[in-house]
């Protein structure tokens, strides 16, 4: 092999190396960035879920104060008839 061809060679494989080095920290880095925008999500959805139980807490609480005082009603109904009101 002559010598040119040598230089030629180590250049070849100088470029490769960096072709392959350049296309792996890229493809890592959006791997990473993908992986960072699920975990992202992730938090997110958590949150809406969260928010979600919240939510339906409340209205259960809102369902039990009505219940409660759906039963005062029938409570004050019963007196008031007992004793000749309404």
């Amino acid at each position: 092999m002559s010598p040119e061809d040598q230089q030629w060679q180590k250049l070849t494989t100088t470029n490769d190396e960096r072709r392959r080095t350049t296309n792996d920290e890229r493809r890592r880095t959006t791997n990473d960035e993908r992986r960072t925008t699920n975990d992202e999500r992730r938090t997110t959805n958590d949150e809406r879920r969260t928010t979600n139980d919240e939510r339906r807490t409340t209205n259960d609480e809102r369902r039990t104060t009505n219940d409660d005082k759906s039963d005062d009603d029938l409570d004050n109904k019963s007196a008031e008839q007992k004793n000749g009101i309404g």
